[in-house]
């Protein structure tokens, strides 16, 4: 049963998006952008699409291999830009807090980084999660989910300049390209049956929506969309 005093990890980056205090001309840019992603080819795997099998490693060195994972039961997937995104930090430790009704539902989580292991390591310390964070260092993933997009270079400039975000140094293949924050709701038949895919990396899908989605598998057939408020 799914609970209503679920917190809503959006309405928490909302509070720390206004508390942030960030510059209009900051504002600006990362709108601009955001606009240019939804007007781009990245959109995603679609409902219904095969999952395509990967194998990456997570920090302890193990194997994580998505077609036999879902011998075991559904798996949630995903994607993440990295451990110096707050609002990536909000959405997993929000994940942890749900992990056991997630696990409940026989389902499994977890989580795929384009960064360096080790910045992965620091996360789970950091937060104790108990799901495996992968590493996808050569991005090979991120392109068969269809969530890779490379950066415009006014967020180049303010990811560097004005927040000393440096990717060719955080993403293991020292490039400026980044996952859409999306997750997919996988069933045993390799099938998409659930997803929530934004360009807009303010908003992140709601525990309780991935609860649902996991409830009405095999049944689940619309793609659950969100409208950012503050």
């Amino acid at each position: 049963m799914i609970t209503k005093s679920i917190a809503s990890v959006n309405n928490e980056i909302n509070h720390f998006v206004s508390k942030a205090g960030l510059p209009d001309e900051v504002i600006e840019v990362i709108s601009r952008s955001i606009i240019a992603g939804q007007n781009g080819t990245v959109k995603g795997l679609k409902l219904g699409d095969t999952a395509p099998d990967f194998t990456l490693i997570d920090v302890n060195g193990t194997a994580f291999n998505l077609y036999s994972k879902l011998e075991e039961g559904p798996v949630v997937v995903s994607f993440f830009r990295g451990s110096w995104c707050p609002f990536c930090s909000l959405e997993l430790q929000s994940l942890q807090k749900n992990l056991n009704d997630i696990q409940k539902m026989g389902a499994s989580l977890v989580a795929i980084l384009p960064q360096k292991l080790e910045a992965s390591r620091q996360l789970i310390d950091k937060y104790y999660l108990k799901f495996p964070l992968l590493s996808d260092e050569n991005q090979q993933c991120l392109e068969a989910f269809q969530v890779k997009y490379n950066l415009t270079q006014g967020i180049i400039n303010i990811y560097r300049d004005s927040f000393g975000i440096d990717l060719t140094r955080l993403n293991a293949n020292g490039t400026w390209n980044l996952p859409v924050p999306a997750t997919f709701i996988i069933d045993v038949d390799r099938k998409v049956k659930a997803r929530h895919f934004s360009h807009d990396y303010m908003i992140r899908m709601e525990p309780r929506d991935i609860l649902e989605a996991l409830g009405n598998l095999p049944n689940t057939t619309e793609e659950i969309e969100y409208m950012r408020t503050i």
